[in-house]
């Protein structure tokens, strides 16, 4: 990649890292969905008997990591990360595919209804297409899930609160494909809470 590429991925990720705002398009189609959810009111299941049931591997790339949670991003790609976001670039015959991961930095939430009322709304602000489906648990605490689908992103964020603190981590592909969908639960899959 070239050092104005990079200078443009880096300003790209510096610039978006500090929204907190996510869109779909149409709605989305379900066959995009990278996994399956836990429909349930919204509660801390971190000290429950309660576990994600999940088969899925976890990602055993780079670390990311804030005060509440880490997790590992995919191995392979070459990831730059800045701060609280990672990018990767793929260049294809049809141009470049961006994709980014980004990790809140960890403000006061007091519990996923309090995620639940300003995550969604914040979302819209940026991405009106957003829309909340179906609670997710990772590894044993419950979030709400946010989807947004437009020809230009596929995005999805999940979001909690955790021992008073706002966890939320967000996935922007260009060209979502079955790699990118499985990126999402491995990435999950290896959420460590602290």
């Amino acid at each position: 990649m070239s050092s104005r590429n990079i200078m443009v991925a880096v300003a790209l990720v510096l610039a978006l890292a500090g929204c907190a705002d996510d869109g779909s398009g149409d709605g989305g189609s379900p066959d995009r969905s990278p996994s399956p959810t836990a429909s349930s009111d919204a509660t801390d299941l971190a000290s429950s008997d309660v576990t994600d049931d999940s088969s899925v591997a976890p990602a055993t790339g780079p670390v990311m990591s804030n005060e509440v949670l880490s997790f590992h991003l995919p191995a392979g790609p070459e990831w730059m990360i800045s701060g609280s976001s990672a990018g990767v670039t793929e260049f294809t015959p049809d141009g470049a595919v961006d994709d980014y991961v980004r990790l809140a930095l960890a403000t006061p939430a007091r519990d996923l209804a309090q995620v639940e009322e300003i995550i969604p709304r914040s979302r819209k602000e940026r991405w009106p297409e957003t829309r909340q489906v179906d609670n997710r648990i990772v590894n044993g605490v419950e979030g709400i899930v946010l989807v947004a689908e437009s020809d230009e992103l596929y995005l999805y964020e999940f979001a909690t609160s955790y021992q008073g603190m706002l966890a939320a981590i967000r996935f922007e592909f260009t060209h979502p494909d079955a790699t990118r969908m499985a990126w999402i639960d491995s990435m999950l899959a290896s959420v460590e809470w602290k």
